[in-house]
């Protein structure tokens, strides 16, 4: 078999597939897992104070992990 080693951190992965969108000229999917924009984003007084007091209950990866970032979207439906 070939010599090929696997990087086990995906820090790099967002990054990664925005430069493929770059390059394929097409928009980045927001609810793509782990990599959208959306996949970290939380709505909703209750949800939003829960998961600040336990992000892994909510999340199960950090994430900073896979390049990421958490967003917390407020709205006029937000408590």
């Amino acid at each position: 078999k070939s010599n090929l080693t696997c990087n086990p951190s995906l820090a790099n992965i967002t990054s990664l597939s925005r430069f493929i969108d770059e390059t394929l000229n097409r928009s980045p999917d927001s609810a793509a897992p782990y990599v959208g924009a959306s996949a970290f984003a939380h709505k909703g007084g209750l949800h939003v104070a829960a998961m600040e007091r336990s992000p892994m209950s909510y999340q199960h990866v950090e994430p900073a992990l896979v390049g990421n970032e958490k967003r917390v979207l407020v709205s006029e439906l937000s408590g």
